[in-house]
């Protein structure tokens, strides 16, 4: 766990925006977590600083204290899936035909626009799919990609600078499929996991500053080819679930502890009709309370989709998304922050696109169609995202036009659908991410004349889309690009593990 020093004016604080945390928190051993007080929520990454809480009365040398007082606190940095180091830049990471040509695209967020593209590293085949995974406690971004020869590479943005790619699989068994993810723990520790199709095994790697470890594998339940990975990092916790989903359609998760993987778990034996070759999965965790939603494609009840919840390491039963549609192909999941209110959006195999909501309890009794006509289902045609202030939350998915269309959430209803930025061409891939700040979210689409277009929701309405690659990489289906997950998107933690008095008895 990586640990920070903290200067600590224990003085109620009387700044605007620093808020005073419980009495009780400081405590010896105890956890104080920054979720109560927003004042310090933002100040994970220095190594020294000064914030503001109440001491409790003095009780001895071993005890509480007396009076105000200065101490030196050590903290321990988690925090949630996505969440960045604030000086790490927004940025787009995109590969362009017809060579192995990987670009970036900044956000320059003074002009509110998207910076041209600067050439960032060259492979040597024409990448398919882009996983990013940012660090929780430096400007680091690892960036993962799967090329057209099948191999799997991996690469750094590092305060400022690219560090050259490494490969670390030669075959995954596909190109046209996604075996394979990227992503970081809330301790800082970077993992990469693939399909290794010469062993039929998944490896995995781990990395900090850039350093990639040696490889190690997992043997799964059964040598069928993995179709799609994910990686998904638990709040506040050094714990990460990889879920894959194999050529036969069995869905299946492991936990990561920080040091070792557990034992595999087998959720459902059939994700449903033509799933094998969707990402007809996706898991998410509650902000506040921590569980996790796992929706998921199946072959129950006429193929409708179904979830469980994650307590710990503890599944729950499979039970029916209420009002679903029949044969999801694929699934998308969007946590409130500092919330337990999840958006989910699911896509089936008669081109509809639905939402529903969870509040941290149970979802609506029905779900929200939002287009029927989605223009077909090979690939993901929508996406869904929270606003960083949690206000809202924005569904945007095509209606077979060269204009995608948009319902914005509004904590209790789905307004009415609304046209989106007119990007010419019918939309392939829709991608979401929550913006820096207030309302914004970033929107980049791939359409089928092959611009990768960008816009921007300021709460009201989406920019005129720019064109951020006129050639990018890919086919109809693969994603060969992906927004860098938000600085603001889950909420940070602190946790207190020691303190040394520096100043007793300061006055008032």
């Amino acid at each position: 766990m990586n640990t920070h020093n903290m200067m600590m004016d224990m003085r109620e604080s009387t700044r605007p925006g620093l808020s005073t945390i419980p009495e009780h928190r400081w405590a010896r051993g105890e956890p104080a977590w920054a979720a109560a007080s927003p004042g310090l929520a933002g100040v994970v990454p220095a190594q020294e600083m000064r914030g503001h809480g109440r001491a409790p009365a003095r009780r001895g040398a071993h005890g509480t204290w007396a009076s105000p007082l200065l101490a030196l606190l050590t903290v321990a940095g988690l925090c949630g899936h996505a969440i960045a180091d604030a000086s790490t830049p927004r940025m787009v990471v995109h590969s362009r035909k017809p060579v192995g040509q990987h670009y970036y695209s900044q956000w320059n967020s003074g002009f509110s626009s998207w910076d041209p593209m600067t050439l960032m590293s060259t492979y040597p085949a024409e990448g398919q799919w882009v996983v990013a995974g940012n660090s929780p406690l430096a400007d680091e971004v690892a960036i993962g990609v799967l090329d057209s020869s099948n191999s799997v590479r991996l690469g750094f943005y590092r305060a400022g600078s690219f560090i050259a790619p490494v490969t670390v699989c030669t075959n995954t068994a596909s190109s046209t499929l996604r075996p394979f993810s990227v992503a970081y723990t809330c301790n800082g520790q970077g993992m990469i996991a693939y399909w290794r199709d010469a062993s039929t095994q998944i490896g995995y790697r781990t990395f900090s500053g850039g350093t990639v470890s040696a490889e190690q594998v997992l043997t799964p339940p059964t040598n069928n080819n993995v179709s799609f990975l994910q990686l998904v990092p638990k709040p506040k916790t050094s714990t990460m679930v990889m879920l894959t989903v194999n050529s036969v359609k069995d869905l299946v998760a492991r936990f990561w502890n920080g040091s070792a993987w557990d034992t595999t778990t087998t959720l459902i034996g059939d994700t449903g009709p033509n799933t094998q070759s969707r990402e007809t999965f996706a898991l998410a965790f509650e902000q506040n309370a921590g569980d996790g939603i796992l929706v998921y494609g199946s072959n129950v009840s006429g193929n409708m989709p179904c979830y469980r919840t994650v307590s710990g390491t503890t599944w729950g039963p499979q039970t029916l998304l209420p009002g679903g549609y029949n044969a999801a192909q694929w699934v998308r999941l969007a946590a409130r922050p500092n919330s337990d209110h999840i958006i989910v959006g699911l896509h089936d195999d008669n081109n509809r696109v639905y939402v529903n909501f969870w509040n941290g309890s149970g979802w609506n009794a029905s779900s929200t169609l939002v287009t029927s006509s989605a223009g077909g289902f090979t690939s993901r045609r929508f996406d869904v995202a929270y606003q960083p202030d949690g206000n809202a939350a924005v569904v945007m998915y095509s209606d077979n036009t060269g204009v995608p269309k948009y319902r914005v959430w509004n904590g209790s209803s789905w307004g009415a659908q609304q046209s989106g930025p007119n990007i010419g061409s019918v939309p392939l891939n829709i991608e979401l991410s929550p913006g820096t700040s207030g309302a914004q979210i970033f929107a980049v689409i791939k359409e089928t004349a092959w611009d990768l277009k960008a816009s921007t929701w300021d709460g009201t309405s989406w920019s005129a889309p720019v064109v951020i690659n006129d050639n990018p990489g890919g086919t109809t289906i693969t994603y060969p690009f992906m927004i860098v997950p938000s600085t603001k998107s889950s909420p940070c933690g602190l946790q207190v593990t020691g303190w040394r008095e520096l100043s007793p008895d300061l006055p008032p």
